[in-house]
């Protein structure tokens, strides 16, 4: 793909459809363009091929049925090109042609809603419901049936300039809606949740998003540690960022990641790379030892370290009581005696398992396995191979070698859950935490402050508010924390 093609919906490529029928009211649909296909957009079925070859970011206005037209910014669409024939033909208003028929002196006092007044009984309008469906069932197009509101209505001529065109965008809206095709990325994606299904990201809006990627440092070479369970917001946003190159290890818990925010990104496999997806359980496995973490260990030494471990804790295979065991040890890190006590524990532990035989401590590392494809499973559901199988002495070795970043975002016990990912970060490493509700975050700072393992910790909360400066930038946001 050309640099030039690189801005032009392809078949394949997934697109974000956006109509505003109002300020307030977006209808939003995520579409993946096939052939054959079709969107219900606009209130209308708009066919996946029309949208083939045009740049992202087109706006569309909805001609009949099934028929779309590109529309920009200065033309206006079919409500500026009836205006422009009115004005040409001096049809605006009653006074002919000149200014007197593009508004002139005329206002609005003397117009009165006939319907309102006769509760119903008459209308301004003289086109019911069922003529309206009679005209599109003939094959009338859209700007023809604008045209036939306008001579069917008795007080258009009567309107002011900016009320005709204020009228004519509102049935534009009814009857010739318009929709963006836009270009997912880690922004847009954000806004589309956030309006369609905003308890699939816990809530988290574009600027709240942008400050967490902010503060956790990670870009290009970066080794980052993320536990995300926001629909993969986080997740594809921190491989946006890291351009394909670097180290992302994604927490799961669960048979398998859920990662659908992945698949709208549109992202090849170069970008993917450095996703590594392990069960969160694989962190009751990760040795205690402070000196080895951050140095990495032999994959024969890692499938070693496994066997001796996986007898004893066979049932820690969840993601509960894997930070449980994990915390215990991290917060026996300070004295000599306690990592002496840990030592021999663990000694104690390896010839147990020695004791049981290889048979059990083999199944259960083939049930570790199993989770860890899991990962695999949940690419597959669409379409995107990761590019390497990880097996779970891969996995360990990754989980020993440190990381720069840790991200944790989703309603999740973090409480339990950070302070085991700790062991796994590197010093004067960033630390970023999202969730929901203030309340986890404030027993973790009290938690992180007792244990002495972190510093310089804040709880934040951003906000965002609407204002309209000028008629032509009616949604600039003003945000802060």
């Amino acid at each position: 793909m050309t640099g030039s093609d690189a801005h032009l919906m392809c078949e394949g490529d997934t697109v974000i459809l956006e109509c505003r029928s109002n300020p307030h009211v977006v209808d939003i649909k995520f579409a993946q363009l096939l052939r054959g296909e079709v969107a219900n957009i606009a209130k209308g079925k708009v066919k996946h091929e029309l949208l083939v070859g045009k740049p992202f970011g087109t706006r569309f206005e909805m001609r009949g049925r099934d028929g779309i037209a590109p529309v920009t910014e200065l033309d206006g669409g079919i409500t500026e090109e009836i205006l422009g024939e009115l004005g040409e033909l001096g049809e605006g208003g009653e006074g002919g042609a000149g200014g007197q028929g593009r508004g002139g002196d005329r206002d609005n006092r003397q117009l009165v809603d006939r319907s309102k007044l006769t509760h119903g009984r008459e209308c301004s309008q003289k086109l019911g419901a069922d003529e309206i469906k009679e005209l599109k069932g003939q094959g009338k197009d859209t700007k023809e049936l604008m045209k036939a509101l306008i001579e069917n209505s008795d007080t258009f001529k009567q309107k002011t300039e900016f009320s005709q065109a204020k009228w004519l965008r509102k049935k534009a809206a009814k009857h010739a809606p318009q929709f963006t095709a836009t270009r997912p990325s880690a922004l847009s994606l954000c806004r589309a949740y956030f309006r369609k299904e905003p308890f699939k990201i816990q809530h988290m809006r574009e600027d709240t998003l942008a400050r967490l990627l902010t503060l956790s440092n990670v870009q290009p070479g970066s080794r980052a540690l993320v536990v995300d369970s926001m629909n993969g917001l986080v997740l594809g946003a921190l491989v946006e960022r890291m351009g394909g190159v670097g180290r992302l290890m994604h927490g799961f818990n669960g048979l398998q990641p859920v990662t659908e925010a992945l698949k709208w990104l549109n992202m090849d496999k170069e970008r993917l790379k450095p996703i590594f997806h392990f069960p969160l359980s694989e962190l009751a496995f990760v040795p205690h030892h402070p000196s080895m973490m951050g140095q990495g260990i032999a994959p024969a030494d890692a499938a070693g370290e496994a066997e001796g471990s996986d007898a004893m804790q066979e049932d820690a295979t969840d993601s509960c009581s894997a930070p449980r065991h994990a915390s215990a040890a991290a917060s026996s890190e300070g004295t000599a005696e306690a990592a002496s006590a840990e030592q021999s524990s663990q000694a104690a532990s390896t010839e147990a398992a020695a004791a049981v035989g290889g048979r059990k401590a083999g199944a259960t590392l083939e049930g570790r396995q199993r989770r860890i494809d899991g990962a695999k499973r949940a690419a597959q559901s669409f379409a995107q191979l990761t590019p390497h199988a990880p097996t779970v002495e891969e996995t360990q070795v990754e989980l020993q070698r440190g990381f720069d970043s840790l991200v944790v975002a989703g309603s999740l016990d973090v409480k339990l859950l950070v302070p085991p990912l700790l062991r796994l970060v590197k010093p004067s490493s960033p630390i970023v935490v999202y969730s929901p509700s203030p309340y986890p975050l404030v027993e973790l700072q009290e938690q992180l402050i007792r244990d002495e393992v972190a510093m310089n910790l804040h709880i934040s909360e951003t906000w965002m508010r609407e204002h309209q400066v000028r008629s032509r930038h009616p949604y600039a946001r003003a945000h802060t924390h």
